[in-house]
């Protein structure tokens, strides 16, 4: 028998043990958790929108947590991120079911229209969980990494970064691209800074296309999250040049060890260039969507 606890910050250290430890196998893995440090999950649970350690919910037997599931919810993109379902028990899908019920009758979900799993293909669970509730499949992703070696193979391209006056134009292109990815055009601006940097390539007063990289130096790892080329300008190199400017930029930090990508699995322009860089194959993460209409009630399904 278990019991469904909200997370409090006496259980945040044996949470976040819990989940770093779940994230190591792939049969559990949860992408936007990654392979995280015990103190960045603990840092996460209070990051999430809106309530912190209150999106967090785990199971529990005797003390003991066997179960978790967060959520990061944004009113204004609409959106709610599930961060599990993450269970170790042998009636995994009771307690995920439990978890999951409880959650989306508690989180303020009033106006969210869709809800999102990303999970490690391996995670054959939580697929089956998603299917169970009403979430549909979208297309796999790959994710792919470089070590630091590959940095002397690289061209010498460069990009300048953003100027400040044509952050307007750069999130109305971010927005029109990528209406449904996790970091939206005002997150972004938000996070440029030493670690998080957007370059651009602008000609004859027009605003072609930019790349957003974030560098984890304290970790060793880096992040090229986005690429975004105006239609009229593909074809050109110029999504080539913002790649590797933001490349060789993550490389500049003496501790950075590898950069990850993630590439949609029929994009296969942007696979065929990240493997001529020498990027290598990681896992293969598979998304789930559902719609989520006003006063929708959870599915029950056991």
């Amino acid at each position: 028998m278990h019991t469904l606890h909200w997370l409090t910050a006496a259980d945040v250290s044996q949470a976040a043990a819990f989940v770093a430890r779940l994230q190591t196998d792939p049969a559990h893995h949860i992408a936007y958790i990654g392979t995280a440090s015990e103190d960045e999950i603990a840092a996460a649970f209070s990051g999430l929108e809106p309530g912190g350690l209150a999106n967090v919910l785990t199971a529990q037997t005797d003390g003991r947590i066997i179960g978790l599931l967060g959520a990061d919810v944004s009113a204004k993109l609409r959106r709610a991120w599930w961060y599990g379902p993450l269970v170790e028990h042998d009636d995994w899908d009771a307690v995920a079911n439990d978890l999951y019920q409880s959650a989306s009758a508690t989180l303020p979900l009033a106006s969210i229209r869709e809800e999102e799993l990303f999970v490690d293909e391996a995670n054959l669970r939580a697929a089956a969980f998603g299917q169970r509730h009403g979430f549909a499949a979208g297309e796999a992703e790959i994710g792919l990494w470089m070590g630091h070696e590959k940095l002397a193979t690289l061209p010498a391209l460069e990009a300048p970064t953003l100027p400040y006056a044509w952050r307007g134009a750069f999130a109305f292109l971010h927005d029109r691209l990528f209406p449904k990815t996790e970091f939206s055009a005002t997150e972004i601006l938000k996070r440029i800074g030493p670690h998080d940097r957007v370059f651009a390539v602008i000609e004859a007063g027009i605003f072609l296309g930019y790349a957003y990289a974030q560098a984890e130096p304290e970790l060793g790892i880096g992040s090229l999250h986005v690429v975004g080329v105006a239609e009229p300008a593909r074809r050109r190199g110029i999504g080539y040049q913002l790649t590797i400017a933001a490349l060789r930029w993550l490389f500049s930090f003496a501790a950075m060890d590898a950069i990850t990508v993630t590439v949609g699995a029929h994009n296969t322009p942007a696979l065929e260039l990240f493997a001529q860089l020498g990027f290598e194959h990681e896992q293969t993460l598979l998304p789930f969507r559902k719609p989520r209409l006003p006063g929708s009630p959870v599915s029950r399904t056991g």
